[in-house]
């Protein structure tokens, strides 16, 4: 699995767990019935992970044309 794969799961997970409506959309059913954190201290932690990733996104390196589509369109998701 290659860098941008692993932050591309770790980002889907991170929108997941604030958004689990979008998780059950997707078939992840473990999300079933799950009421996301509502908390100011949750949201704002979850907004930190986002950015966090962001980061990480950004500094990818050495990407193929496919790969910067894919890069790009995973930084599109993350500024939702």
């Amino acid at each position: 699995m290659t860098a941008l794969e692993q932050l591309a799961d770790r980002v889907s997970a991170a929108l997941w767990n604030l958004h689990p409506v979008w998780a059950v959309a997707a078939g992840k059913h473990e999300y079933d019935g799950v009421v996301p954190d509502a908390t100011p201290e949750a949201e704002e932690a979850a907004l930190e992970r986002l950015d966090r990733l962001r980061t990480r996104i950004i500094a990818l390196a050495d990407l193929d044309p496919d790969e910067q589509i894919d890069r790009d369109r995973l930084l599109g998701l993350v500024d939702l």
